[in-house]
């Protein structure tokens, strides 16, 4: 059993839904009902991705046949789909010559555009955004995205990440790229709770000379509080900088980045 795209549903070749959702064959006994789960993404048929998403082995025959099972109810199956979210590029913008008003001269622009007007009064839209741009000359996709994180990483019973925003962010934003050191999302930090953090931010240079360090010497609390959740540092090293082989940060088209964590103290403070 397969949740798809119904076959009149054009696709462009660029377009990708994602779908959370969750596919049942129900039981006459609720207890007993198989579920199915999809976290998945659906595209055009010629992409090479699922046009459905599902299992080959959903419940066996023997099962739906043995009416003990309770399945099969006046000799009827019922099967369901529950529509947990969903998520889908609208438009594709471009700017050949980039976007003046955003700061694009010089560069090719791209976007992905929402349609306010499918949006419910108050809702929000998450969206992880990935652009890939193929280079004819190297034959290679490249990706271009506004946000990366690296691997998580556990000091001082709490884990942490290194965030970095390729085309900067606040001020840096168009100028520079952007780092920080953050408390991952997963790890919750109490209203009353603080971690002071003595650390080095590093962008590495192949002239070990020249990498760029930002020292940290901060406390980081609760979202709600009005601190920092995270440090660091939104102009870390200019975009010209970067895009320069000259300077030495990009080595075989790959940035180096690093945390030296040299000591995490905690508040211990419970209140009553």
């Amino acid at each position: 059993m397969y949740l798809i795209v119904n076959p009149n549903e054009e696709l462009r070749p660029y377009e990708r839904i994602y779908v959370r959702a969750k596919l049942r064959v129900l039981n006459k006994f609720k207890f007993r009902n198989v579920e199915r789960q999809i976290d998945n993404w659906f595209s055009h048929r010629e992409t090479g991705r699922a046009y459905g998403w599902g299992s080959s082995e959903f419940v066996t025959l023997s099962d739906l046949r043995d009416s003990s099972k309770g399945f099969l109810v006046d000799d009827k199956l019922t099967v369901q789909v529950v529509i947990e979210a969903v998520s889908t590029t609208k438009t594709l913008v471009v700017y050949p010559n980039g976007n003046k008003n955003d700061k694009g001269s010089g560069y090719l622009s791209l976007y992905a555009a929402i349609d306010n007007s499918t949006l419910a009064p108050h809702e929000e839209v998450y969206v992880d955004l990935r652009f890939y741009v193929f280079n004819k000359k190297e034959k290679k996709y490249f990706t271009i995205q506004d946000t990366y994180f690296s691997d998580v990483f556990s000091i001082g019973g709490r884990r942490w990440n290194i965030q970095v925003n390729p085309s900067g962010r606040d001020k840096g934003k168009g100028k520079a790229l952007s780092m920080y050191l953050i408390v991952n999302p997963n790890e919750e930090l109490r209203p009353y709770e603080r971690i002071y953090v003595r650390a080095k931010l590093r962008v590495l240079n192949k002239f070990k000379f020249r990498n760029v360090e930002r020292q940290i010497d901060n406390w980081f609390s609760h979202r709600e509080t009005g601190r920092a959740y995270g440090w660091g540092s939104s102009e870390f090293v200019t975009l010209s900088d970067l895009r320069d082989s000259s300077k030495g940060f990009l080595v075989d088209d790959k940035l180096t980045v690093q945390v030296v964590i040299e000591a995490v103290s905690t508040t211990k403070y419970f209140p009553s």
